[in-house]
């Protein structure tokens, strides 16, 4: 996970993994709010001052590429739905103004297997999107 690729904003990679939905469903609201707190600190460890403003809004949307690498994959509701805690803590360090489609034009999942576990992480890519619409897009 070396250099930004073209057309990238920002370049984020995490060496912990968000739980599958299947785990945050069955988690007690407790631990549920202790894992989105610490998803909320991770994001901020990415950002060197938080915002004021949201950089990332219905005027300024982006398209997230988000590559899950690990050694068990999941299934593809199952990756995106256990982004939720990631996507929310980019909310609270004024990343994203929501999680809407209007902010999020789109949504892009990638998975890759990888041998042993300390190989697994969660790298996400942030691309300025038209927010005038196009191919795909919300307009």
């Amino acid at each position: 996970m070396s250099d930004v690729p073209e057309g990238a904003v920002l370049d984020w990679s995490f060496v912990d993994l968000p739980p599958s939905a299947n785990k945050l469903l069955r988690m007690h609201w407790t631990d549920r709010r202790i894992l989105n707190n610490l998803w909320t600190m991770l994001v901020r460890a990415q950002i060197d001052e938080p915002p004021v403003e949201p950089v990332f809004n219905r005027e300024h949307p982006v398209t997230i590429l988000a590559i899950r690498s690990a050694c068990q994959m999941l299934d593809w509701d199952n990756f995106a739905t256990s982004l939720k805690p990631v996507l929310d803590g980019m909310q609270k360090n004024n990343l994203l103004q929501d999680d809407t489609p209007y902010t999020i034009i789109k949504l892009e999942l990638q998975q890759v297997r990888v041998q042993h576990k300390r190989q697994q992480a969660l790298r996400i890519l942030f691309y300025a999107a038209d927010p005038r619409g196009g191919e795909g897009e919300i307009q």
